[in-house]
């Protein structure tokens, strides 16, 4: 009986030439199209896609401050701490905690001279200032957004010599900021496509340069909070003026722009 096992050999080397004719064949088309792609000439243009997303203001921090000055030192250091403590305890009748404020006071050591104070050029009067503060943060912003103007219209009036802007930030920002970006690179990759097809192009070879830039790292300031009792907010301004409301929103956006080229 004849043995089949050369048969078999020979099926095998032609199965195996077959097989690295097709992979030899494959790698030419690749090969081809790798050099028909970095060969045929590319135009490049530049294209734009921007998102924005209206988020609720979570949390809100503030620095009120106190400065006095006095001719005498221990009578500017005493009223910056008193004030200090008068503004602290409003604070907590008003439902913050001790968590919520961070309070910071600068005693004076030495008398400072105001050289640019025309009127006391001649004199050179030694004058003591005491400096004192309390951060505070807000945590309910939207419960306290009808009152939080009134709350700190009260804390000039009770000794506050200035109030910085009301600085916002939101829940799960970084987030929503990576989404956003997101968003924004898809607008500009529609976008880029859609000036391919209009300029009779085929399609896009590559991008080459991707620039994202968004609000997020910004301070979120919906309005100025000019609060100064030098500015009219004296208890005896005859219209004294009063901080407006929380906005309650904050609007994020963000902008893509990229370069690509396309044949």
């Amino acid at each position: 009986m004849k043995s089949s096992s050369g048969g078999n050999s020979v099926v095998a080397i032609v199965l195996g030439l077959v097989v690295i004719c097709g992979m030899t064949l494959a790698a030419g088309v690749y090969v081809f199209e790798r050099f028909m792609t970095s060969t045929t000439e590319v135009s490049t243009l530049s294209a734009e896609g921007t998102a924005s997303l209206d988020v609720p203001q979570t949390t809100a921090t503030t620095m009120i401050y106190v400065e006095v000055e006095n001719v005498s030192q221990e009578e500017a250091n005493t009223e910056a701490e008193e004030t200090l403590s008068t503004l602290v305890d409003f604070l907590l009748t008003e439902g913050f905690t001790r968590d919520d404020l961070v309070t910071n006071s600068s005693l004076s050591e030495r008398p400072e001279w105001y050289y640019y104070r025309e009127e006391r050029t001649e004199e050179r009067e030694d004058v003591f200032i005491a400096r004192a503060s309390v951060e505070l943060t807000i945590d309910d912003v939207k419960e306290r957004e009808d009152t939080i103007g009134g709350l700190l219209d009260e804390v000039v009036s009770l000794g506050a010599t200035s109030v910085q802007p009301l600085q916002y930030d939101i829940e799960d920002k970084e987030t929503k900021c990576q989404d956003l970006s997101n968003d924004a690179l898809r607008a500009a990759r529609v976008q880029a496509n859609e000036r391919v097809q209009a300029l009779g192009g085929d399609m896009i070879v590559r991008v080459t340069q991707v620039q994202v830039t968004d609000s997020c790292d910004q301070g979120f300031y919906p309005y100025p909070v000019y609060l100064d009792r030098a500015a009219g907010v004296a208890e005896d301004s005859e219209a004294p003026v009063s901080a407006p409301r929380i906005s309650g929103e904050t609007e994020l956006t963000a902008t893509a722009t990229i370069t690509v080229e396309y044949r």
